[in-house]
């Protein structure tokens, strides 16, 4: 479904429905188009936002709302990617820094407890609470 869009003046107020694009895609796809339009935000996040869009200089107002639909698009893309992948990352991370630790951990469950690994003889971790 294709955001509304009504011209109002030199204003576009786009209708953008919450339930198909998160307030994070919203923002995003705004924050790109800041150098080229005036943006203002309305309506309730939990149903949908309405976002006035007027041109800053002599580019077409069709131009910047078709800009608009398309970052909608590319950040409902990319967060679904990132959500995705997001586990992989974690454990990928994980992998890579417990490969720095001087004695290996068998699996990624188990507990790390950093004190009993690191030689302090000047307590100095013991002054921050660890």
């Amino acid at each position: 479904m294709v955001p509304l869009c009504v011209i109002d003046g030199d204003w576009v107020n786009v209708t953008v429905k919450t339930s198909i694009h998160s307030m994070e895609c919203i923002f995003s796809s705004a924050y790109v188009l800041l150098d080229k339009a005036y943006i203002i935000f309305d309506g309730d996040p939990q149903q949908e936002i309405i976002v006035h869009i007027r041109s800053k200089n002599a580019e077409p107002i069709e131009t910047i709302i078709q800009e608009f639909h398309n970052q909608l698009i590319n950040y409902a893309v990319y967060t679904k990617q990132h959500d995705r992948s997001k586990e992989i990352k974690k454990i990928l991370l994980q992998r890579a820094l417990l490969t720095n630790l001087a004695e290996p951990i068998q699996t990624l469950q188990e507990e790390v407890v950093l004190d009993q690994r690191i030689e302090d003889p000047e307590n100095i971790a013991k002054a921050y609470g660890n």
